[in-house]
Order: structure tokens, then sequence, then C-alpha cells
């Protein structure tokens, strides 16, 4: 079945079968646009947008306020629409744009629900999305624009006196609103924190040693490394919940694209505006696609 569903011409007998439900809604010869019908599932919508919105059942009369409401919008809507009011407005072409992605999102939804070998296959089409950097455990020592003429110079001083023993580390530096010591932080997370190119100055010092200085965004930093974790592409199960989303999202805008261009096939586009040739050609190219 899901073979099937992944068939060019079924796609296209899906998207043929919507357009033409929901054409066959809008434009039917029944006269039942003045013909309102609340049913109980209308009902159970309205008083569970109610209870949503102010945490509680409505009373009776709430309720009756509530239908009547309903109804009288709905009256005004109809009206409107013979009245060809929807026309040249923005705020109502975008919500039933809006609405027509949302149908295709649907049959995206049908159609695209992959299988174990599709979401290997996007997987290894994509690893590098996946793939995690280093990882570290360590502490730092700050030195901070802030407090010294010349950080990195103290930095290296104190680096000296920590290694000759006549400094302990704990009481070197200056306070900083970050962590002495971090664990088990991912590289890209180190270098938001720290700013400047920290993560890859660190890349190349020595573990198990007091080492730098380094700069960032606050000042200039003494290094111990207590562990390493390599940049590492995880298993497929350890990212599944990612690689399903992003497949799901893939595929989704693929789906869209292809309803769109089947749409934009029955429509000629002129561009009688005043245009630069240049101009109006990639637009033209735009819209094709």
């Amino acid at each position: 079945m899901k073979k099937l569903l992944k068939e060019p011409l079924v796609h296209f007998l899906l998207i043929g079968l919507g357009i033409f439900l929901l054409y066959s809604v809008i434009s039917s010869d029944k006269d039942s646009r003045d013909e309102i019908v609340i049913s109980d599932s209308d009902l159970r919508h309205m008083q569970e947008i109610y209870k949503l919105t102010w945490q509680r059942e409505p009373t009776e009369e709430e309720l009756v306020g509530i239908v009547s409401s309903a109804i009288r919008e709905e009256i005004l809507y109809r009206e409107a629409l013979k009245m060809n009011l929807d026309h040249d407005d923005e705020v109502v072409k975008r919500r039933l744009a809006q609405k027509m992605d949302f149908l295709s999102n649907d049959i995206s939804a049908i159609i695209n629900d992959p299988s174990e070998n599709d979401l290997r296959e996007y997987y290894q089409a994509n690893a590098d999305k996946y793939r995690l950097p280093a990882r570290y455990t360590l502490r730092q020592v700050a030195f901070t624009f802030d407090n010294h003429s010349d950080p990195r110079k103290q930095a290296e001083k104190v680096l000296g006196q920590i290694q000759a023993g006549q400094v302990d580390p704990v009481n070197a530096g200056d306070a900083l609103s970050l962590p002495g010591r971090f664990t088990g932080i991912y590289a890209d997370r180190l270098q938001h924190e720290l700013g400047g190119d920290f993560s890859e100055a660190i890349s190349g010092l020595p573990a198990q040693k007091w080492a730098g200085p380094v700069r960032s965004g606050y000042g200039w930093h003494l290094i111990y490394i207590e562990e390493k974790e390599a940049p590492r592409l995880p298993g497929l199960e350890e990212v599944r919940g990612d690689l399903e989303r992003d497949y799901a999202y893939e595929k989704e805008r693929e789906s869209q694209q292809r309803i769109y261009e089947q749409l934009r096939n029955g429509y000629d586009i002129e561009l009688q505006a005043n245009l630069s040739p240049g101009l109006a050609e990639k637009i033209i190219a735009k819209i094709n696609g």
C-alpha cells in the first residue's frame, strides 16, 4: 500500500480528487446557501473553543449567545460572498491560500508515511546534518577585558605560576557569570556561550593539563580539558525523532510544490505591469519554478 501511495500517478489522482471535492463544495448547484445547519459536531466545536478560552463549560445562556453569533457570522459571510467582497482582499486571499496549503499537507501526510528504508536512505543522504561536534568536559579560568588592560598577558603570567605550582587555579582569574567547569558540553554550545573563535581555538589544546590562553568574547581564558569526545556520526536510532520530523517536513514541501505546479499549469500568467525586461523574466522564471 505504501509503495502504491508513492506512485506519481496516485499523487496526481489524489490532487485531482482534492481539487474536485473542493470545487464541488464551492460551486454546487444545490440551493444550500440559504440553509444553515448547526450539527452536533458544530456545537461541540463551539463549546470546546469556549472551554479553551474560559477554562469552563458555557452556561445555557452563554451557549445561546455563542450559537446565535455563529449563525449571524455565517449569514454575513455568505452575503459577503454573494457581493464578491472577498475579491481583492489581501487578508482573505492569504487565508484561503493557507487553507490550500493545509489541504496539500493533508495529502502529503497520506502519501509520505516513510518506511524504514526511506528513513535510512534519507539519513545516509543527509548524514552531515546529524553529525555531532566534539564534546568537552573542561575547566576554565577567565581574565576579562573589564578587569585588565592586557588580559592576555595576565593569563600567560598566571599560566606560568600554575605550571610552577605557585597558584591554585581555583583562586586564579576573574569572576564570570559562566561556570568555571563545563561537563559534557558540545563544541557548538560552547561557542555560543563564549563567542569569538573559542571552540576552534581549544580543538588543538592538549588534555589533562592547563593550556592557553584562548580568547573569547569576555577576554582570555586558561583551559584544562578533562575529557574530549571526537566528533561522530550518531546511529540512526539516536536521531530517529529528528530524522522523522525532517523527512516529513521535506516531503511536505515537495508535495506542496507538486500540487502548486499542477494548479499553476491551468493558468496563463501575463505581466502587464511596467517592469524592466530583466525583472519580468526573473518573475516568470520564479513562477515557473
